[in-house]
């Protein structure tokens, strides 16, 4: 049996992309160019797909004048008349593309409803190299437009990216499940897209981890699996193992609570679709924010503090758990402030514990 690191050298999934970007008139870079994961870089994707769900034409009337401005180029090859058009073939090349790389894929792919997830990308990756095998998930809502049933899997083509983007985003270099995972995943898969097809697949990835990980959208449940993962530190180092399991468990029961982003199709504004994207807002879309004066700390209404102070403390998951960062949080917090329209809080705020 393969050991992890001896797949790393090996890497079947890494020679699979190799072969399919020959086989399709490109080659695959494995190297990783943008930077880690992070709330300053992400805040603004996942408000993003927020300001999609609920400003409608006018996100879309914003959205493709950057298009307009930075991609005329894709807009005139597909002869793309305006943000629906663009969005509808976009994804018509992520379907496509996607029906490709799935059968190339070079191992067996079982479907579940939920009962055979992988406990973390690790124990995918050893399933894929010893085993040939890897298991996707079925379920969820009908997709706008990953729904089309390929005829020789018999499976919908949002199960088939559902594949490929474990294989070649995740399985190529074990990378993890978690926000930093994701954000990898993304820039390595993203390379075996087409330009047009890059748009759509962006936004179901990079954009989908920015909503989920950066936005109030599981703040709470960080919040409270962080104290978990503490609790179970804490009982371990005291041979307390009963204790040390119920926090444990909790941790995982907290985790299949995960609020996820509404199944409706969007596009990222450009700026968002680059690696070396740094976080800003287009003035396009923070004007379809607005101004909303001073924020009420005490409410924190869209969690912005709870975000900045969570984000700027180590995870009890590695051995450093705890570690604050007050000046990174200050700073998150006040780009934050910004980002959603505020001007000002409505009180000092002890910066001195997380």
């Amino acid at each position: 049996m393969k050991s992890y690191k001896e797949f790393l050298l090996e890497s079947s999934p890494l020679d699979s992309a190799r072969s399919y970007m020959q086989g399709h008139s490109g080659s695959f870079d494995s190297t990783i160019h943008g930077s880690v994961s992070s709330l300053r870089k992400q805040a603004a994707i996942g408000l993003s797909l927020h300001l999609a769900n609920t400003h409608g034409e006018a996100y879309k009337k914003a959205v493709f004048a950057e298009y307009q401005k930075h991609m005329p180029e894709l807009l005139a090859k597909h002869n793309v008349k305006d943000y629906d058009d663009l969005m509808h073939k976009s994804y018509k090349a992520v379907e496509d593309e996607t029906v490709a790389q799935y059968h190339s894929l070079p191992i067996k792919i079982d479907y579940h409803e939920g009962d055979k997830n992988y406990r973390d990308s690790k124990h995918m990756v050893d399933d894929v190299v010893n085993n040939d095998h890897m298991f996707v998930f079925s379920g969820g809502d009908r997709h706008d437009f990953l729904h089309h049933i390929d005829p020789k899997s018999g499976r919908n083509s949002n199960e088939l990216f559902r594949a490929v983007h474990d294989y070649y985003g995740h399985a190529i270099n074990g990378n993890g499940f978690g926000a930093k995972g994701e954000e990898v995943a993304w820039e390595l898969h993203k390379k075996m897209f087409s330009p047009l097809a890059s748009l759509a697949m962006s936004a179901e990835t990079r954009g989908q981890n920015s909503f989920v990980n950066y936005t109030k959208a599981n703040s709470d449940n960080q919040k409270k699996m962080e104290m978990h993962r503490r609790l179970a530190k804490e009982a371990l180092n005291a041979n307390d193992f009963e204790a040390y399991n119920h926090h444990k468990n909790m941790v995982g029961k907290i985790g299949s609570e995960w609020n996820y982003a509404p199944q409706k199709s969007f596009l990222l504004p450009p700026q968002m679709l680059d690696v070396h994207y740094k976080g800003e807002m287009p003035e396009s879309l923070q004007k379809l924010v607005g101004k909303h004066g001073t924020y009420d700390v005490d409410k924190d209404e869209h969690k912005l503090l709870q975000l900045a102070k969570q984000h700027n403390t180590s995870s009890y998951l590695t051995s450093n758990g705890g570690i604050y960062d007050r000046e990174g949080a200050k700073e998150d917090f006040r780009r934050l402030l910004q980002l959603h329209g505020y001007s000002g809080m409505s009180k000092d705020i002890d910066w001195s514990k997380p």
